[in-house]
């Protein structure tokens, strides 16, 4: 499906909650944890893949799943 990203199963994924909707969504960056402790992020836009929704979202929105 267009603008879905796939993920491996076998690794855990950078994930955002939707402020709109609620519901869980994979960041448009995938990186490995170790690689994420390093950056340095503040008000990244995202889009929900369910509502569509754009929300800016700083390093402590973003968990692992």
């Amino acid at each position: 499906m267009a603008g879905r990203m796939e993920v491996d199963a076998g690794k855990p994924t950078l994930s955002l909650i939707c402020p709109r909707c609620g519901k869980w969504f994979a960041s448009a960056m995938q990186t490995d944890p170790k690689t994420f402790a390093t950056v340095r992020l503040k008000g990244i836009p995202e889009r929900c893949g369910t509502c569509a929704r754009v929300s800016r979202f700083d390093k402590d929105d973003y968990l692992f799943r």
